[in-house]
């Protein structure tokens, strides 16, 4: 029976914050047990987990970890719940532990106002350190750091000195500002990186997932060497990447995909117009200064008429219907 240890690491005081909730505010005595026992268990656990960790498998790949759970949670964003151990977050959340442990136990052998309100955000703010400790996906770290600011605020606001309330004001302005820039920054980095994933490994051990968009805003990527283009979907090379092959030329029979862009007029035009925007637009279309800037928007310049325009329309009526009817896909 695979036991899911970080988890349970998690669950044990933030379930003794909840429990603490059921505990008359006058059994002082309960309160001060239960925070005791729920840190001390927790502690007790992780000395196990860090002491047998060298003896456990370590996951898969360029970057290893003992103990590891993943399970999807938010697939569209690529976000999922994922823990792991390292050699570093192993003794940092072993201290954390401790620190805990020695807090309720001064606690226990003290009075303290609020005592059941001190002891729930003391718990809390363990299970969100811990999570913070554990976390190899971003936007899962990112949400154990917020709530980890939470707690803190209240024990900061209710428990703090006769100055309390200036540093409340204080810590809620360096926490928010660095929490935005945090979260900014955990953005930004997974579309910088071209992954569709908040994980730590697959941000920092080298894996990509495979992608399908414009060539573009990838190029400077390939051409940096942080990405490889596999094949274009056009009819032919681009030329800025002489040696990548399109689909056909990769084996893949009849696989052309283009987005070509036309220029429409109202239906009851008369066909005069019509033919004079025609030869217009193709005639600015072919001049060089025209076309190299397209072709710095990702576009590959074939200017071409109505009737040319319309034979690729059918076309492709006719392709996209086999391929609704192959996939048996419903009309809405």
């Amino acid at each position: 029976m695979n036991v899911p240890w970080l988890t349970v690491v998690l669950a044990l005081p933030l379930g003794a914050s909840l429990l603490l909730q059921a505990v008359p505010r006058s059994a002082t005595g309960a309160i001060k047990a239960l925070t005791v026992g729920a840190t001390l268990v927790t502690a007790v656990i992780v000395a196990v987990l860090v002491a047998a960790m060298n003896g456990t498998r370590l996951s898969p790949g360029p970057l290893g970890f003992h103990y590891e759970e993943q399970h999807s949670w938010i697939p569209a964003i690529g976000a999922s719940y994922h823990l792991g151990l390292d050699g570093i977050s192993a003794w940092i959340l072993a201290l954390n532990a401790a620190v805990f442990l020695l807090g309720a136990v001064l606690i226990s052998r003290r009075d303290t106002d609020r005592l059941k309100l001190f002891c729930g955000l003391l718990l809390l703010t363990e299970t969100m350190t811990a999570g913070v400790l554990l976390s190899l996906d971003l936007l899962l770290f990112y949400l154990f750091w917020e709530g980890m600011l939470i707690p803190l605020y209240f024990i900061l606001a209710n428990y703090g000195n006769e100055n309390r309330g200036r540093a409340t004001v204080k810590f809620m302005i360096y926490t928010v500002a660095g929490s935005l820039l945090m979260l900014v920054s955990i953005i930004a980095l997974q579309f910088a990186g071209g992954h569709q994933s908040f994980d730590i490994t697959a941000l920092l051990g080298g894996n990509v997932q495979l992608s399908s968009g414009s060539l573009a805003p990838a190029l400077p990527h390939i051409k940096a060497g942080t990405l490889r283009c596999l094949a274009v979907t056009g009819d032919q090379r681009w030329p800025e990447l002489p040696d990548v092959p399109t689909m056909v030329q990769a084996g893949y029979k009849d696989f052309v995909f283009a987005v070509d862009c036309a220029l429409l007029a109202p239906a009851k035009t008369p066909p005069e117009a019509v033919k004079w925007l025609e030869a217009e637009t193709l005639k600015v279309l072919q001049t060089k200064d025209i076309q190299d800037k397209l072709h710095k928007a990702g576009f590959l310049v074939r200017a071409q008429g109505a009737d040319a325009c319309w034979k690729r329309v059918n076309k492709e009526i006719v392709q996209f219907r086999d391929i609704i009817e192959t996939a048996h896909i419903k009309k809405m």
